[in-house]
C-alpha cells in the first residue's frame, strides 16, 4: 500500500482531504505569507518579498529598499515600498515612500521595484504594501523586511 502511494501518488481519500484544506491554506498563506508576502486569487498567485534596507551599488550615497513579485498568471500589481526609520522612541516612521506605477506581471518572471533616498545613520526596515487584481478581484498584503542598522556605514 505505501509502495503504492509513492508511486501513484496519494489515495482518492487522502485528495479529497487535500481538496477541503485548499480554501484553508490560501487563505493563511494570504495571510502571514510563506517566505513573504503571498496571494492568492482564483487560479493565480503571486509571491513577493521586501528585502533589506542596504547601501545602493549604483548611488554610493542613497540606501534602498527593494521588493520582488512573482506571478503565476497576468496579475495586475500596485502598490508602494516604503523605507522606514526608526525614531529615538522605538516608533517607525516613513523616511521615504515610493508607489509602484502599476503594471502587469509576466507570469513565472521576478519583477524588482525600489525606493532610494539619501543615506543617514540609524535603524531601517522596509514596508511593501502590494495589491493584486486579477479578473475582477483584488486582494493586497503588507510585509516587512528584518531591520537593518546603520546601512551606509
Amino acid at each position: 500500500m505505501i509502495s503504492r502511494q509513492i508511486h501513484d501518488g496519494p489515495s482518492v481519500e487522502l485528495r479529497k482531504r487535500i481538496s477541503r484544506l485548499a480554501p484553508i491554506m490560501a487563505a493563511v498563506t494570504t495571510l502571514f505569507g510563506v517566505g513573504g508576502c503571498a496571494v492568492s486569487i482564483g487560479t493565480a498567485s503571486c509571491e513577493g518579498k521586501p528585502m533589506n534596507v542596504h547601501r545602493s551599488s549604483g548611488t554610493r550615497s542613497d540606501v534602498v529598499a527593494k521588493s520582488w513579485v512573482e506571478c503565476t498568471h497576468p496579475v495586475n500589481i500596485d502598490g508602494y515600498i516604503e523605507i522606514q526609520r526608526k525614531d529615538r522612541e522605538g516608533r517607525w516612521y516613513t523616511y521615504k515612500r515610493t508607489n509602484v506605477n502599476p503594471f502587469t506581471t509576466i507570469p513565472d518572471f521576478r519583477h524588482v521595484r525600489q525606493a532610494a533616498s539619501q543615506c543617514a545613520p540609524g535603524t531601517f526596515r522596509n514596508k511593501t504594501f502590494v495589491r493584486a487584481i486579477y479578473k475582477g478581484t483584488a486582494k493586497s498584503t503588507t510585509d516587512y523586511s528584518a531591520t537593518t542598522t546603520n546601512p551606509c556605514a
